[in-house]
């Protein structure tokens, strides 16, 4: 119960943002190499949930260059491979598709995590990855907090509106 209020404070914050209130999410502590990648030694969950509201709320800024997820793991490859999955494809179809089997089934709404993991692109395996598992989660709680029912064009417009103190450990 303490994990759910506590995210769920998190993305009514968030939602606040999107909607109108900019917000500072604390610092985010790490360090960035020469190419300007940025490694966080701490803040990684708050980050990873910015990354999948962004995704969510269809923002095209989630893709290098090369095509690979602007957010990585180092520790877990298989997490790695799941984001840069999934920024292969488009969160406003799968929300969609959500709201589709949700209005067919009056008595249940369908997961958007269930829509993720019925697609041929998503591993087996990756069911048993904590890391993927907890981004699921909040795939869901992110969609029943703030996707379902705003202006997603707006809320894009917003997103600048999340903000975080990086705090560069090289400089301390």
């Amino acid at each position: 119960p303490d994990v759910t209020r506590i995210r769920n404070r998190f993305l009514d914050s968030l939602y606040s943002a999107v909607m109108q209130k900019p917000i500072t999410m604390d610092f985010v502590y790490g360090d960035v190499d020469e190419n300007g990648v940025m490694t966080p030694l701490d803040g990684q969950q708050r980050l990873t949930t910015l990354f999948l509201v962004h995704w969510m709320m269809g923002s095209e800024k989630l893709q290098t260059s090369d095509g690979h997820s602007v957010l990585s793991y180092s520790t877990r490859p298989s997490s790695k491979d799941f984001c840069n999955e999934l920024v292969k494809h488009n969160a406003a179809d799968y929300i969609g598709e959500a709201k589709d089997k949700s209005a067919l089934n009056k008595k249940d709404t369908t997961k958007l995590s269930k829509i993720i993991k019925e697609k041929d692109w998503f591993s087996w395996s990756w069911k048993f990855d904590p890391t993927i598992q907890s981004m699921l989660v909040m795939i869901d709680a992110i969609y029943e907090e703030i996707v379902d029912g705003i202006n997603m064009e707006d809320g894009r417009c917003r997103l600048n509106n999340i903000v975080f103190d990086f705090k560069d450990l090289n400089e301390l």
